[in-house]
């Protein structure tokens, strides 16, 4: 997922260990925010509805967002698909870092979370 695809070396090892790279990652993260805004929310809950592996796949995708496309709207999977079809299975970008927005205004909210998560 970090493979940088211009340089030659992150090329090569993805070859020598027959690892095709990943060019999009798609999320749908737990309801964390919605769930420990309930008034009557128990514990347990809130604990079950926090998303450790979906917002590391984001932070990785957003960090190599040049080769990799974050995913986390679902508004936006029809557009995807009919991106991908339409490319033969190859993704456009659009300008100005398309998807990375809102992978990044997703994440945002998360980091300001993390006080809350602690006081659990």
């Amino acid at each position: 997922m970090l493979a940088r695809l211009d340089r030659e070396d992150d090329r090569a090892q993805l070859k020598q260990h027959g690892i095709l790279p990943f060019e999009l990652i798609c999320v749908n993260l737990y309801p964390f925010q919605e769930t420990i805004s309930a008034a009557d929310v128990a514990l347990e809950q809130a604990v079950e509805n926090i998303d450790i592996g979906g917002p590391t796949l984001l932070r990785a995708a957003a960090k190599n967002h040049r080769h990799v496309v974050p995913v986390v709207d679902p508004a936006d999977y029809d557009s995807i698909g009919r991106q991908l079809t339409a490319g033969g299975g190859k993704l456009m970008r659009p300008q100005g870092g398309g998807w990375l927005p809102k992978c990044l205004g997703i994440l945002r909210p998360m980091t300001r979370l993390l006080p809350v998560i602690s006081a659990i």
